[in-house]
This record gives structure tokens, C-alpha cells and sequence, in this order.
């Protein structure tokens, strides 16, 4: 029996792997399309997404491409550290105030609660703080 494969020709298939199969739709104005298929044919690309594509990822690895990953989350951190400091100096002025050993209860009842949420922060800013190494982006932390 002959082999029944035949070659097709063409480049070889890869594996599935390097295949790209996902697709991300944007959406540009008539002027921006434009200036993008202009550049796109300048540089000798029929598909603008290809060219899009291209650019993109050697922006990215050039370092040309920068932006904040941390910058929202930060600011959450940010926030719920000020909301426990204001917790903390409302029990403390009340103990301060009456002088009542059972403010400084709750003082220290705070404290143990709030000693949880400041672990958390903790731990995002070491989240943060790991992404930001990965993307090279850990000396503006």
C-alpha cells in the first residue's frame, strides 16, 4: 500500500502551543483606522491587526511600552490603612478623655482586630510588589 499522507507544501503546522487562536476586538475612529492601515502598509503589512500584533509585542519587549499595575491597588491599600489609623485614634482619644481603663480595653480590642486587616495590606503590597518584579516595574515600588 502507498502512503496516503501527500505533502500539502506550505510552511509546517505548529503545535498547538504556539498557535494563535484568542482575539481581542477594539473599536477606532475613521482617523485612527487610517493611521494605522497607512503605517501598517508602509511597513509592509496587508493585515493591520498583524501589524498591530507586531508592534505591540516589540514594544513590550523594547520596555518602550510602560504602565502602572500598582497604582489602584495602592491605593486601596492606602485607604484601608487610613480607615484602621482613624479607628485607632477615635478609641485611643476616648481613653485619653474619660481615662477609663475599659476604653483601653477597647483600644487593644481594636488593635487585635485591626492587626488582621494591616496582614492583609501586607500581604497585597507583597503581591504587588512580586507582579512588579515580574514585569520589571519593581524600582518605581
Amino acid at each position: 500500500m502507498a502512503n496516503n499522507k501527500k505533502n500539502k507544501g506550505g510552511a509546517p503546522s505548529k503545535p498547538d502551543e504556539q498557535k494563535k487562536k484568542k482575539e481581542i476586538k477594539i473599536r477606532l475612529t475613521e482617523t485612527q483606522y487610517y493611521f494605522i492601515l497607512n503605517h501598517a502598509e508602509a511597513a509592509g503589512y496587508k493585515q493591520p491587526g498583524r501589524f498591530l500584533s507586531v508592534m505591540i509585542w516589540r514594544l513590550v519587549a523594547d520596555g518602550k511600552f510602560t504602565y502602572a499595575v500598582h497604582e489602584t491597588i495602592s491605593s486601596q491599600i492606602v485607604n484601608q490603612l487610613m480607615r484602621i489609623g482613624n479607628s485607632l485614634n477615635q478609641a485611643m482619644r476616648a481613653y485619653h478623655e474619660s481615662g477609663d481603663p475599659e476604653n483601653l480595653d477597647e483600644f487593644e480590642y481594636l488593635l487585635m482586630k485591626n492587626e488582621s486587616a494591616i496582614d492583609i495590606a501586607a500581604r497585597r503590597v507583597g503581591r504587588v510588589r512580586k507582579v512588579a518584579a515580574r514585569l520589571g516595574r519593581d524600582d518605581e515600588l
